[in-house]
């Protein structure tokens, strides 16, 4: 990971600046909005839809948030979400979690190195000395957004991948064969029952509700 230190944000955001300050070291910016705000301003890069943080420790901290006036709006399985009635962006806060697929708690670094492709290995934080804000990016992130490629950078669930490699080529990213291929081969390495579930939930056209939520579930944490 590359780490770079700023005494300011470029541009203006004050929910993610207000975010940052509040939230100090205890968590992280991460993903497409601490993209946006650390790149936009030198790189076509998607617009976000929202602002997730990543702890670094395995404790859900949502009081942080409710002191700055921000209400609960949705609990799901891996985040909590919520709304400010003075900014523009949704937050979820990811709930700490890992096995043996995936981490999504710890240093920035650790959580970043568990993303899905370079190109949204990109963290934000508050800064601990006299520069108050620091960006961390995965080494081939910068080029990988200028060439608009898509390269894996960890995958936990082929299935998931796949779809988001459907979502990312509808917006100009382009992956190599070489890259694609790590799908079915990651696949075929899962256990048996393991695949039996996956195919079974994603082929079934008529799944009821638990189903569906059950479905989500693994194909984000699995």
């Amino acid at each position: 990971m590359i780490t770079s230190q700023h005494d300011y944000l470029p541009g203006q955001f004050p929910q993610v600046e207000e975010l940052l300050r509040t939230i100090g070291t205890r968590g992280f910016i991460g993903g497409g909005m601490a993209r946006y705000v650390a790149m936009s301003h030198q790189l076509d890069v998607p617009a976000p839809s929202d602002i997730d943080i990543f702890p670094c420790t395995f404790k859900i901290w949502d009081d942080v948030l409710g002191s700055i006036g921000y209400n609960r709006t949705h609990t799901l399985f891996n985040c909590v979400e919520y709304t400010h009635p003075n900014y523009q962006y949704k937050v979820q806060l990811v709930n700490p979690h890992a096995n043996e697929y995936i981490q999504m708690w710890g240093s920035i670094n650790e959580v970043l190195s568990n993303f899905d492709f370079t190109i949204n290995q990109v963290g934000l934080q508050f800064g601990r000395g006299s520069r108050n804000f620091i960006v961390v990016r995965g080494e081939h992130t910068m080029a990988d957004l200028l060439t608009r490629t898509l390269r894996i950078a960890h995958m936990n669930n082929p299935v998931a991948m796949a779809a988001r490699t459907i979502k990312y080529s509808k917006l100009g990213f382009s992956i190599s064969m070489s890259e694609l291929a790590k799908l079915f081969l990651v696949w075929d390495e899962r256990p048996g029952k393991y695949k039996k579930e996956i195919k079974n939930l994603v082929m079934n056209d008529n799944r009821n509700a638990e189903q569906s939520t059950h479905l989500y579930t693994l194909l984000r944490t699995t």
